[in-house]
């Protein structure tokens, strides 16, 4: 599995877990900072070839997670630097947020403060 698609998998099994439903592929594309939905159809189809997703053909959020290998704390590395940069591009925080929250068990309030301390590190890291 590609870094890519481990970021779309995770993605998609954190946000499945907390809105009931599976993302769009604008929610997709935007949460990994990509700039057209084709480069995500060609995710979803690899994910799809290895057996971790289900998706039912000409059906809108019909995504469904077989196999997933996201709930550990090593993916979270992997996604949290491209979820900040996405979130702080795209202007959508709380995508990068709600990503964060469905990998590590802390309180929202923890989280906030995780999420504000990222995006002034990566202030920093752009003014230097």
């Amino acid at each position: 599995m590609t870094k890519r698609q481990h970021q779309l998998l995770a993605f998609i099994a954190s946000y499945t877990s907390l809105n009931g439903i599976c993302p769009s592929y604008d929610e997709m594309m935007i949460a990994l900072g990509l700039k057209s939905k084709s480069g995500i159809h060609r995710l979803i189809v690899g994910l799809e070839e290895r057996g971790h997703i289900r998706r039912r053909s000409y059906r809108s959020r019909s995504v469904r997670v077989v196999k997933s290998e996201v709930a550990s704390y090593a993916v979270l590395d992997r996604v949290r630097s491209d979820a900040m940069d996405a979130g702080i591009q795209m202007g959508i925080r709380l995508a990068a947020q709600r990503i964060l929250e469905a990998m590590v068990p802390v309180t929202r309030d923890d989280l906030s403060r995780a999420v504000l301390s990222m995006i002034d590190d990566a202030k920093g890291r752009k003014a230097a």
